[in-house]
């Protein structure tokens, strides 16, 4: 009697057709699908990249009008939905090796266009880098994530002109899309911080598996951007990169405050120093925030 045919085994080669985020799901939490995982969001990462070079908008080196501007990041937006829904995922996951992931993708996705001094709009093709970039902060902070935090803020380095950068000081939201530029988008005209508003509300969809409650979005995502400020005031002393936040108020609704109360009450053992971040002290996070404060006061955006 001859024996039933048995199915073949999947292997590395076989061609997986479920959408990106159905993959990431099952394999983000498999440390036996780390290749698959890997392989997923890098082909993610070149379909993008290649998408944008088809369509010409990979470059950006003239001024774009209204509708054009307009056009660019809806288009650049439609581009990166499912790479940052991922990232947002993988993110709130905190794996060391999705942890990894995350950063590499961002320091390639960074590495498209290069800043011009006299260019205006020359960062601009950068909108997807830090789209995901916010997406997997975002979730990584909801989560308490702060791993994951650290590698995205200390990991991925860029040199231009011959400077080694944080990625996220290239990826500041300002640096990508100028506030004279961002102030054109409809709707964002009056807005004291237009490209860290517009990436508010494009990227909640994209969170909406990752951290489905509004509420706790909108709080992830203004200690993600305060955590941001925290990390570069603490490393220039000088400088943060401004954050929705700055202009919203303060007492309860300050993104520091749980932050802070956690380092108060427990002192290294707070997830935010036990992760790395500040090197783990209570005095440097102190003086952070203190610094930052200082800062935010000097921008006349404070609330």
């Amino acid at each position: 009697m001859t024996g039933e045919l048995s199915s073949p085994r999947a292997t590395l080669w076989d061609v997986d057709d479920r959408p990106l985020l159905d993959r990431v799901t099952e394999r983000a939490s498999d440390p036996a699908a780390r290749a698959l995982l890997h392989g997923d969001i890098h082909d993610e990462v070149g379909r993008l990249l290649a998408a944008m070079k088809s369509e010409g908008v990979e470059t950006s080196a003239r001024p774009l009008t209204d509708h054009e501007l307009l056009e660019r990041i809806e288009r650049y937006e439609v581009l990166a939905a499912d790479l940052s829904s991922a990232a947002a995922i993988i993110a709130g996951l905190g794996t060391a090796d999705g942890t990894g992931l995350l950063a590499e993708v961002v320091e390639r996705l960074a590495e498209v266009t290069e800043a011009r001094p006299d260019g205006d709009w020359s960062c601009l093709p950068r909108y997807p880098a830090l789209a995901v970039l916010y997406a997997a902060g975002a979730s990584a902070v909801a989560h308490d994530r702060f791993d994951t935090v650290r590698a995205l803020v200390d990991g991925p380095v860029l040199e231009e002109h011959g400077t080694r950068q944080r990625t996220t000081a290239v990826l500041a939201p300002a640096a990508v899309i100028r506030k004279e530029i961002a102030t054109k988008l409809p709707g964002f005209e009056r807005r004291k911080t237009p490209t860290n508003d517009r990436l508010f509300e494009a990227i909640r969809p994209w969170l909406a598996t990752a951290v489905p409650s509004d509420r706790r979005f909108e709080r992830a995502f203004d200690e993600w951007e305060y955590l941001l400020g925290l990390v570069h005031i603490d490393a220039e002393s000088r400088w943060a990169p401004i954050g929705r936040w700055i202009w919203k108020g303060g007492g309860d609704l300050e993104p520091g405050r749980r932050l802070a109360e956690s380092v108060e009450s427990l002192g290294v053992d707070a997830p935010v120093l036990a992760a790395g971040l500040f090197d783990g002290s209570t005095q440097r996070f102190t003086d952070a925030r203190q610094a930052l404060a200082a800062f935010a006061a000097r921008t006349g955006l404070r609330w």
